[in-house]
């Protein structure tokens, strides 16, 4: 950011590397933990350190509800095997390129690191409206 403003980085410093931060959790005043490194700018002005868009943290809930107490893992995979994918999803289309794109991201990521049995996180969609 310069002066609150939001600016692209020159390609020659990509990738950016994260740096080390010491803990995990959201700070004092609930900012990310990246808000935790030290020197995190570029140029003199301060980095985002926002990087998780709300949608992508809240794809994967309904896999949660399926073993909501378990404090070992997201979900055992008996559970999730028991419940499976979600049958039918019916919303608006403003879903589609926010929280359904991540629900099937996230998806299809645990499927192939083996935490889910289904690759797919529903089994029938149906948009209403335009």
């Amino acid at each position: 950011y310069k002066d609150g403003v939001p600016y692209v980085m020159d390609e020659k410093d990509l990738p950016l590397e994260l740096p080390e931060v010491d803990k995990f959790l959201p700070t004092e005043k609930g900012e990310p933990p990246l808000a935790r490194a030290k020197n995190w700018t570029y140029n003199g002005y301060p980095l985002e350190t926002n990087t998780m868009p709300g949608f992508a943290g809240s794809s994967w809930y309904f896999m949660r509800y399926t073993d909501p107490k378990n404090d070992k893992m997201f979900a055992s995979p008996e559970k999730l095997n028991y419940w499976q994918n979600v049958d039918l999803y019916m919303g608006g289309a403003e879903h589609a390129t926010g929280h359904l794109l991540y629900a099937r991201f996230w998806t299809k990521v645990l499927y192939d690191l083996g935490y889910v049995p289904y690759d797919e996180p529903f089994q029938k969609m149906i948009n209403q409206g335009m």
